[in-house]
């Protein structure tokens, strides 16, 4: 797991050389974005990381962009400020599709709403990242890839679920799944470890108080911290003293659920339901 993350990370630091140096990686209408500046929100892991191991990345990932900034003149320059660096250059602006150009090349990116998104692939790995207009409203935003758009609007209403603030889920299962590439003696090899996996969950419970804050049981050993639910998904943060890094669940109906990647084709599922 940890070489499996540090590849991971190696890769995206990679990805943050490319955005600085703006090296080239990687139709419809959208605002001018002359005299405007956005502001980094988050990155998303698109390709190339699944499970614990995607969580953790994005996690590094949002702490090393937080505070970068792509500032926008009048007169087509540009200044993107990553980490503490600066790179300046022009950019050009087609609809929706913006070019910065650079020194050292040309960056493309989207324009939709109150966003500039620029996208990347490096060693496998493909993450998008999230600029937001300082000072925007995402409730402005375009919808001039109708079809498309329209489907995720409906995803998105459909994603709710109840707040888990007050509650208290309690260890439920534990069990493992795998993909056609794993062979049987892998799955043997895994599965004869379950019973020994379940007996260390047995007793283990999380609780959401209201005020933001979790607290969780596992093998003895207490964990604390905040979390944030976005509808369907709970991100629970552990206190920065402790070497836990943020986990996200999933929530269906009065369960409680997470996914973990243990190795190439092979997930493990935890799965914690509400207690009466």
């Amino acid at each position: 797991m940890k070489k499996r993350f540090v590849t991971t990370l190696t890769a995206l630091i990679a990805c943050i050389a490319c955005v600085i140096g703006l090296v080239a990686c990687g139709g419809g209408t959208a605002d001018p974005v002359a005299g405007k500046t956005y502001v980094f929100e988050k990155v998303e892991i698109t390709k190339g990381a699944t499970g614990m191991v995607k969580d953790e990345a994005e996690n590094q990932m949002n702490r090393l962009y937080a505070g970068s900034e792509i500032e926008f003149g009048q007169s087509n320059e540009f200044t993107m400020s990553v980490l503490g660096n600066s790179a300046t250059g022009t950019y050009q602006q087609n609809g929706a599709t913006l070019t910065l150009t650079a020194e050292d090349g040309d960056q493309t990116a989207k324009v939709k709403g109150d966003y500039v998104t620029l996208s990347m692939t490096e060693s496998s790995i493909s993450m998008t990242m999230y600029y937001k207009l300082q000072g925007g409203n995402t409730d402005n935003d375009n919808d001039n890839d109708n079809d498309n758009d329209n489907n995720n609007e409906n995803e998105d209403n459909t994603n709710s679920a109840e707040s888990v603030a007050g509650k208290t889920y309690a260890f439920k299962d534990l069990y493992f799944q795998f993909d056609s590439s794993v062979d049987q003696a892998f799955k043997d090899q895994m599965n004869a470890t379950l019973e020994i996996m379940k007996s260390a969950y047995v007793g283990s419970v999380i609780s959401f108080n209201e005020n933001g804050g979790f607290s969780m049981t596992v093998n003895g050993e207490t964990i604390t911290g905040t979390y944030v639910q976005n509808g369907t998904s709970v991100t629970a943060t552990p206190d920065s003293e402790t070497s836990f890094a943020p986990q996200t669940f999933k929530i269906s109906e009065n369960q409680l659920s997470i996914e973990m990647t243990i190795d190439t084709g092979t997930g493990l599922h935890i799965v914690y339901e509400i207690a009466e």
